[in-house]
């Protein structure tokens, strides 16, 4: 008697083959559920198979092994969370122990950046002067279901210090369906048309994954002086200071900037403006008081130089002046004693008026050291 038959192994297949998830935004975790039914005669041990692919190593299967009784089922969850952007189909298979045929597990979609957008379509800064801060406000919305972890640039502007571009705040957090508020501080150094782009870097996604353009024009705008060239004190008292008024005009339509440069020789004479730094409103004028005081008796020709920021070469002043002592008048200028008794005492008196803004100091002497006449102080400021 022969029997004969053929050997059946275990049987096993899930409740779906294939899973298509659609678009799924790239770093956002997603969970599935699917079960893994015996309906065959004798009881199923399976194992996963693990696989290299670009988005397999995303997908995690709990459990990824087990055994399931006859008639009995497995359910296993699936945690995705992808991490490179682009479509997918990730094929898996289970291998069932005593079975030549294993089982597959399939899931296809797409990997998509979250979306996100500004509320302007560009940023026009118009025509700026040179150095003077300008700002903007723009929004940025996260419309898309997962958080976004943001950076903002400026194409081509440099590192700090030097930058001309300060985004305020550069990067943060973007709660889904959430907006934030950035201010785009702009102080142009360089005179020259701005056309730049304002980017948006994803972590872990990607560079530039949106940008709007920038717009500027910076100009430096046009100060004449008055008086030009020369500030002229006139006679001025030694150690006194004397003032002088140094106008400014700005005929643009832009606020200028403008610097005095510190003076290098001081030994003959010291110049300090009540302002060494300061504005000019567009289409206005500024008043820079220049006070002068001398160290030495002389002439004098202090030269002073006032910059308007963005101008290469300061504007040139020299400060003119005549330093001397104090002016004292003797009154009179002579004394005629006309004819004495001898040995009868005569007395004269001679005023001394001081015109000058500084203390006189005076030292009354005789020409012959033996002399039949004598001097008397009356004023205090005589020594």
């Amino acid at each position: 008697m022969v029997l004969k038959g053929l050997g059946i192994g275990p049987k096993a297949t899930f409740s779906y083959d294939e899973l298509d998830v659609g678009n799924v935004f790239v770093e956002s975790a997603h969970r599935y559920e699917v079960q893994l039914l015996n309906p065959g005669d004798i009881e199923v041990d399976f194992r996963l198979v693990h696989r290299e692919g670009k988005f397999a190593p995303r997908f995690k299967f709990t459990p990824d092994h087990g055994t399931i009784a006859v008639g009995g089922q497995c359910e296993i969850v699936v945690d995705f969370k992808p991490k490179e952007l682009g479509p997918f189909h990730e094929v898996f298979e289970w291998a069932l122990q005593g079975s030549a045929t294993a089982v597959t597990l399939a899931f296809r979609g797409t990997s998509v950046r979250p979306k996100f957008e500004f509320d302007v379509d560009k940023i026009n800064f118009g025509t700026v002067s040179f150095g003077f801060l300008n700002s903007r406000m723009l929004t940025l919305t996260n419309t898309s279901e997962v958080p976004c972890y943001y950076t903002l640039t400026v194409k081509g502007d440099e590192a700090p210090p030097n930058n001309e571009f300060e985004i305020i705040p550069s990067r943060g957090t973007l709660l889904p369906n959430c907006a934030q508020r950035i201010q785009v501080d702009f102080i142009s150094n360089t005179e020259k048309k701005y056309d730049t782009r304002l980017s948006v870097d994803l972590e872990g996604v990607g560079k530039e994954l949106l940008s709007i353009p920038m717009f500027a024009q910076c100009a430096v705008p046009t100060v004449s002086f008055e008086p030009h060239g020369c500030l002229n004190y006139g006679d001025v008292f030694i150690r006194y200071p004397f003032h002088q008024s140094l106008y400014l005009h700005n005929t643009s339509v832009l606020p200028a900037k403008f610097m005095v440069e510190t003076q290098e020789d001081k030994s003959k004479g010291e110049f300090e403006p009540d302002q060494w730094v300061g504005t000019v409103p567009p289409c206005a004028s500024h008043v820079i008081t220049v006070t002068l005081t001398a160290h030495t008796a002389g002439p004098l020709r202090i030269p002073m130089y006032v910059k308007i920021v963005g101008r290469e070469v300061p504007f040139p002043l020299v400060l003119v002046g005549s330093s001397m002592g104090p002016r004292v008048v003797v009154d009179p200028p002579s004394l005629d004693f006309g004819n004495v008794k001898c040995l009868e005492p005569v007395t004269k008196h001679v005023r001394l008026t001081n015109f000058s803004c500084i203390d006189a100091s005076v030292r009354g002497f005789m020409n012959e050291r033996k002399s039949s006449t004598s001097l008397r102080r009356k004023h205090s400021n005589w020594p």
